[in-house]
């Protein structure tokens, strides 16, 4: 999980596409992983696919519904 999800942070800003690969790995590692969820989510967002990230998002909110981050995205 944390190599995936490590390496999903690393490319996240210079290659997102690459991103959203790393981040399916670590979400379908600890589907339950709030991190994991918010970051695929946010990525899943800027390289167009709005449903995706939205889908993440929710699980976010389930996961922690306490949290401003899943409210917020």
């Amino acid at each position: 999980f944390r190599l995936a999800f490590h390496l999903g942070e690393a490319f996240a800003r210079p290659d997102p596409r690459r991103a959203v690969g790393f981040y399916r790995a670590a979400r379908a590692l600890r589907p339950d992983n709030f991190a994991a969820n918010i970051n695929l989510g946010v990525t899943l967002l800027q390289t167009g696919d709005p449903a995706g990230a939205r889908d993440c998002h929710q699980a976010a909110a389930r996961i922690d519904p306490t949290s401003p981050m899943a409210a917020y995205n």
